[in-house]
């Protein structure tokens, strides 16, 4: 697959106009993941584009919770989403208003709950026994809880990397169970303030993100009569995914934002003035990031040639497969410090650990390797360093930086 946000028409790969073996040395012999905020940018504003207006754009933590990324895209972003209690600390130094960041996951221990009632954060409510913990830490905060109820419809999104809804699910409350929750949250007088569904993600097919996103809206509308008071937002989740492998295309976002569009006024027609938020992670810095790694052997094992380098699975799992995957697919990946040698050759990459599964890629086509060469594999911006199982077998951890 082509790599659109990057230069490889070059005998080296340069980012911000420094080579990449200068940035290595300057990082002290160690494999890295390297964030271009540049990429960032043109990812944000390519989205901006066409998402309607009115709904707001929210970053989903779990993707990528560098610090340095968090805080740069702070300025770009509408809203925040965390999964822990150190995702939402991080969050809270930046300048995006507590208002606009929720609490997600199905299992939030008592700490974060009061902590993110403490902090006036939504918490997305995933079971009726949550929201009765919820009302205790109310309590004990002496502070009024804000919740929306994470919904899991009966339809899942079709051709998803990852399935989050539908059946039998770990996530959220069972669309039949909601009108039930729905009279005990008046009942108590907690403060209901939206609802989110999310239904899968690293989608590519636009009809049925289109398709998900129409029946969330239509799933909600079926919920008015139970409804008593105004609601602030509607979370509808993402989905948006990114080309990673040979026969990978581009995401199409002319009809997603026509069909935002219609959504949008529909739900305000039923609703009233709301916020209609789309939550994604991936889609806005997996393109941004690439993971760079030193040759430091080459060999032939009966007529394989293997290059071996200083990282491998360890610190990026995804590229090793072993993250989602059903069938085992190289990421693209390139040798940075010799592009365009017309010397391709067919290779195996693997990492330094002691163990089969430590293999970036299969019997992929490569700019010549030589000991000592910076290979780089693209698209691993999202779900790479934090992914991964960086302390098995005790080697040294990645560094991470952003330009």
């Amino acid at each position: 697959m082509d790599i659109k946000y990057f230069n490889l028409n070059q005998k080296e790969l340069a980012i911000e106009n420094k080579p990449i073996s200068e940035i290595y040395s300057h990082l002290g012999d160690s494999p890295f993941f390297i964030y271009s905020k540049k990429v960032l940018m043109e990812k944000i504003n390519f989205l901006r584009k066409y998402l309607p207006n009115e709904v707001k754009l929210h970053y989903a933590i779990k993707a990528n919770p560098n610090i340095e990324v968090i805080q740069f895209l702070s300025s770009y972003v509408d809203g925040f989403d965390v999964s822990s209690i150190n995702e939402l600390t991080k969050c809270l130094t930046t300048n995006i208003k507590k208002n606009d960041i929720s609490f997600a996951g199905p299992g939030k221990n008592d700490q974060e709950i009061e902590y993110a009632i403490a902090n006036e954060i939504l918490i997305n409510v995933e079971s009726f026994n949550e929201l009765k913990r919820i009302e205790l830490a109310q309590v004990k905060t002496n502070k009024k809880a804000r919740i929306a109820l994470r919904i899991n419809p009966d339809f899942d999104m079709k051709t998803s990397g990852m399935k989050m809804s539908g059946g039998s699910k770990v996530f959220g409350i069972d669309s039949e169970q909601i009108p039930e929750i729905l009279n005990y949250i008046y009942s108590r007088e907690l403060n209901l303030e939206g609802f989110q569904i999310y239904t899968g993600s690293q989608n590519l097919n636009t009809k049925v993100l289109c398709e998900a996103q129409e029946k969330s809206a239509l799933l909600l509308i079926s919920l008015k009569p139970h409804i008593k008071k105004q609601i602030r937002s509607i979370n509808l989740g993402g989905g948006f995914g990114i080309p990673y492998f040979k026969d990978d295309k581009e995401l199409d976002l002319i009809p997603i934002k026509e069909n935002l569009s219609s959504i949008n006024k529909r739900l305000t027609a039923e609703f009233g003035k709301i916020e209609i938020i789309i939550e994604l992670g991936r889609y806005l810095v997996g393109e941004s990031g690439i993971y760079v790694a030193k040759v430091i052997d080459k060999k032939v094992s009966r007529g394989q040639t293997f290059i071996i380098l200083n990282g491998g699975m360890n610190h990026h799992l995804a590229a090793s497969g072993n993250l989602g995957q059903v069938i085992k697919k190289n990421y693209p990946i390139y040798n940075l410090t010799n592009l365009n040698s017309n010397l391709p050759e067919i290779v195996n990459i693997t990492g330094p650990l002691c163990t089969p599964l430590d293999q970036l890629a299969y019997q992929i086509t490569i700019d010549q390797c030589r000991i000592g060469d910076l290979i780089g594999v693209f698209q691993s911006g999202a779900y790479g360093f934090s992914a991964s199982p960086i302390n098995f077998l005790s080697h040294p951890h990645p560094k991470e930086i952003l330009v």
